[in-house]
């Protein structure tokens, strides 16, 4: 959506900030944070009857997240979570949404690579090639929480976790349109990585400047051929990020 998930996208990378851009537009930038965020989730439960029953997580951390954008279809985005403790007592709080939000989707959606302009708080990113042949992809972080750490006096609950090594990686599939993915994948070549929405004036952008594709070559078709590419994103100690999400919206804070 593009109202309402600032929030989650700071949970969900660990750091965000967010920044005028225009009357009525805000920037936000979302980066890997080194301390990850916590929070408090809840969730009703109706039974049978209609009566809704309120489970109260604290001290939740999102382990990973993966944004996912089927063919001909609305952008989607998955995250799992690590709690603390749970309790029943906490009276249910119903929620409240955003008003008039709307949709990410694949037909607004764009593709680049080429050299990189990173993003900055009030500029989104950009890439010098458009990548026309993509047919549908996703991208997932996995912060690799530290989740063991049970110690004597912790009443049987954990210490908050922190992260370990993130791994950023994703798939892609593509028409074999050119050798473009093929020479990546033979040569073990770096290639830049922005994937843009827009609904409007309001944007959902993925930057990864460095990504190293995995897997086989394109196989022979007697339909089209197509490429259903691997990819692993790597920290290239040369952008200031090895990812950013960017999101220019309504919202006035995150």
């Amino acid at each position: 959506m593009t109202k309402g998930l600032g929030l989650l996208w700071q949970l969900g990378l660990g750091s965000g900030t967010s920044t005028l851009v225009s009357a009525g537009l805000y920037q936000q930038v979302f980066t890997l944070g080194d301390a990850m965020p916590s929070a408090t989730i809840q969730k009703g439960i109706p039974r049978a009857d209609g009566t809704v029953d309120a489970y109260t997580f604290t001290g939740c951390m999102v382990e990973s997240l993966t944004i996912d954008c089927p063919n001909a279809d609305n952008v989607k985005v998955k995250t799992s979570w690590n709690a603390k403790d749970m309790t029943t007592a906490t009276a249910y709080t119903a929620p409240s949404y955003a008003t008039g939000p709307s949709v990410f989707t694949f037909a607004h959606g764009a593709v680049y690579s080429g050299a990189l302009t990173a993003p900055t708080a009030t500029a989104l990113g950009s890439a010098a090639t458009p990548v026309a042949s993509i047919r549908s992809g996703s991208i997932t972080i996995k912060h690799n929480l530290k989740t063991d750490r049970y110690n004597c006096g912790g009443g049987g609950r954990k210490e908050k976790p922190f992260a370990g090594i993130r791994e950023i990686s994703g798939s892609m599939v593509a028409e074999y349109a050119d050798t473009a993915f093929r020479d990546a994948i033979v040569n073990d070549t770096s290639m830049t990585l922005v994937k843009t929405f827009t609904a409007g004036a309001d944007v959902l952008q993925i930057v990864i400047p460095d990504v190293r594709f995995d897997g086989d070559i394109v196989k022979a078709s007697t339909d089209l051929a197509m490429q259903d590419i691997k990819w692993t994103g790597l920290d290239g100690l040369t952008a200031a990020q090895p990812i950013w999400i960017v999101c220019r919206t309504a919202d006035t804070a995150l």
